[in-house]
């Protein structure tokens, strides 16, 4: 037999709340309804003497005192403009006293329903307390309330619903909850936490700068953590920014600068963090040169960075690779020969003049060729009927040469480019040509040989050296297979066995892109990638992210050298979640956190797009181990504060969705 209190001054509210009550349990309700909190609470919360006795279900004849004061109280639903003060102040405090008092019903104890009128205003956020069950917006939806009420009046045990509908999917979705955001520059920022987060752990931010009616949402992974200065117990955590596009850098640019006293860098004096080898508090780690390959597609980018790195930041040798000369030379497995001064050619080098063959990407069988071989038709002296035979690949013998090979390995993740190819012609000695490649189809590529000056050769010929150490590798994410994890092991393993790191954890990646749509969820899980940065790369992001990850102090963009804003405003750091069931009260989500009763988090993506501010705040009612996937939830919720347009979305989406399946299936 449920006992429901209502608070309302509006009777006609009362009325409606008792007949809905009345709807969903059936005649064993017992309902009581107050015109004030004041009056409930004169009534529920006034000291007990000894030898009093709180009136029980059989007591009914009159002279036992007011029938509204019941011996367990299952549920209060209560007007906010009905109470002395805010709402969240006065449910805890009734759920305290309720407790204290003994109306908490046998294994169980008193819920609360709060009721409001939407404002444009409404900061539902101070609403959210474990300590009321539900934010209903009037005009009360008679549906939801009844559907609410058979919900939590049946916890702990779950209830199917019986007004509203509910409906099974599978969609991806994100789960939101509030941070504080305590700091702020344009490559990181640092929110409060109760503690530590593991250095790689990833998030998604939304967040509403000051002013602005746009929400930027932009990833960030953890790399720092420290104590929080002024409040004991909590940390500060810091993010690297991953992957951020160029609009939202530049909108928190603005910010930063309408603030006078932000300075990016707090000394922007090299000297000052310059490497002196003779400072005798320096570790032997503070002491050790350190190694970064650049394999980047945009070669002249490649050597901005190089150049950059090196004059930022002390102790560092920055190196350029492609993607095949950094595997094959810079980690070691062949080798330039010593003293390789290759000649520049000639028209008469060529047979007749520039050519063209089709060879297949893989074998280098040849497959056509744009002159007649003959014996006369020389190419570097060798006669090309003896060199270019149909179907095989015995032309490429004088191209034999690690930097061939790797040439040849880099065409074939471009279009079109254009690189040196050196050959050895009759008499041994090298010579070079310009090639330019193009990729026909996934088994076709074409090479047109034109002579090489002695100038395209100082430009062409790459600079490649075998590394000593990999402290750090900046990669263009052209260059990461779409097959992740064989990637990077096979990545490891090569590096390991180079000698250039000793465990997995110390290969550190930074991944650039051109590509601003260009992010894939498995970086985001990997501990070996640290950041990922758009290009072109900022100059300020490199350096710091370099910094950071490689312990070195010898630059300005040192940690403790950096300047921050500090807003101390709230933002929201999501996760990614599987929607496992989407209800008109409130949807089943399936996710890795066993969130506890009472947690409330923000509903995103799909569906809840349209909700106020793109998001829907939900409160958590029940979890249970999920029947067939292991470490994994149900976490069942309800909407909290749900108003009328998104109800009536939710209720169209879902009729639609139906309608759809009924259809697919019939």
């Amino acid at each position: 037999m449920p006992n429901i209190v209502a608070i309302s001054k509006d009777q006609r509210l009362l009325r409606d709340i008792e007949k809905h009550c009345q709807d969903t349990v059936g005649d064993d309700l017992r309902f009581a309804g107050f015109q004030s909190g004041a009056e409930f609470e004169a009534l529920y919360f006034k000291e007990k003497k000894e030898g009093d006795e709180v009136p029980q279900e059989e007591d009914s004849e009159e002279g036992v005192g007011d029938l509204r004061l019941f011996s367990e109280v299952h549920m209060i639903v209560v007007c906010e403009d009905s109470v002395d003060g805010k709402i969240s102040e006065f449910a805890p405090r009734c759920l305290n006293f309720t407790r204290r008092m003994g109306y908490w019903p046998k294994d169980n104890r008193t819920r609360i329903m709060a009721l409001r009128y939407e404002e444009d205003d409404m900061d539902k956020v101070a609403l959210l307390t474990p300590s009321l069950e539900d934010l209903l917006l009037l005009p009360l939806d008679r549906l939801l309330f009844m559907q609410k009420l058979e919900i939590f009046l049946n916890l702990p045990s779950l209830t199917s619903p019986s007004f509203l509908f509910s409906q099974e999917t599978h969609d991806d979705m994100e789960l939101s909850k509030i941070v504080i955001l305590e700091r702020l520059n344009d490559c990181a920022l640092a929110i409060r936490n109760r503690s530590p987060l593991k250095p790689g752990v990833r998030g998604k931010f939304y967040l509403k700068p000051p002013g602005s009616k746009e929400i930027i949402r932009f990833y960030g992974k953890v790399f720092k953590n420290e104590p929080h200065p002024d409040l004991p117990g909590e940390s500060l955590v810091y993010f690297f920014f991953f992957g951020v596009r160029k609009k939202e850098v530049t909108v928190i640019r603005k910010w930063l600068s309408s603030d006078p006293k932000y300075h990016g860098i707090l000394n922007d004096s090299p000297s000052e963090f310059s490497y002196n080898p003779d400072d005798i508090f320096l570790s032997n780690a503070d002491k050790e040169s350190q190694s970064v390959a650049i394999v980047d597609r945009d070669e002249n980018h490649g050597k901005g960075l190089v150049e950059l790195i090196e004059r930022r930041i002390d102790r560092v040798s920055a190196f350029n690779y492609t993607y095949a000369l950094f595997h094959d030379i810079g980690l070691g497995e062949s080798e330039v020969p010593e003293g390789f001064s290759p000649n520049p050619t000639e028209m008469v080098d060529l047979p007749g003049g520039p050519f063209t063959i089709e060879v297949e990407r893989d074998s280098k069988n040849l497959l056509d060729i744009s002159f007649e071989p003959t014996e006369f038709a020389k190419f570097c002296g060798h006669p090309s009927n003896e060199i270019f035979l149909n179907t095989q690949n015995i032309w490429w013998n004088i191209f034999d040469l690690p930097l061939n090979e790797s040439a040849f390995k880099d065409a074939l993740f471009e279009k079109t480019s254009s690189k040196v190819l050196f050959v050895k012609n009759s008499v041994g000695d090298w010579q070079g040509f310009l090639v330019h490649f193009d990729n026909l189809d996934e088994n076709r590529i074409r090479l047109q040989f034109e002579p090489a000056t002695s100038n395209v050769l100082l430009e062409k010929i790459p600079e490649a050296k075998k590394l000593n150490k990999l402290s750090a590798l900046v990669i263009d994410t052209a260059f990461v297979s779409q097959d992740f994890e064989p990637w990077l092991t096979g990545l490891i393993e090569k590096t390991i066995k180079a000698g250039m790191i000793k465990s997995p954890e110390e290969l550190k990646i930074i991944l650039m892109s051109k590509r601003e749509d260009h992010l894939n969820e498995e970086w985001l899980k990997c501990d070996n990638i640290k950041a990922f940065i758009l290009k072109p790369v900022d100059q300020k992001a490199i350096c710091v992210t370099l910094a950071e990850i490689l312990g070195n102090r010898n630059t300005v963009y040192t940690f403790k050298n950096l300047g921050w804003i500090k807003p101390s405003m709230r933002l929201h750091l999501s996760k990614p979640a599987k929607l496992d069931h989407l209800g008109e009260f409130g949807a089943t989500i399936n996710t890795s956190t066993p969130f506890k009763e009472g947690s409330f988090f923000f509903l995103r993506k799909g569906i809840f797009d349209e909700a106020p501010n793109e998001c829907l705040a939900a409160r958590v009612y029940k979890t249970e181990p999920h029947p067939s996937e292991d470490g994994r939830y149900l976490v069942h919720t309800t909407y909290f504060g749900i108003n009328d347009h998104f109800l009536k979305h939710a209720r169209n989406f879902m009729r639609e969705n139906y309608a759809q399946s009924k259809a697919k299936n019939g």
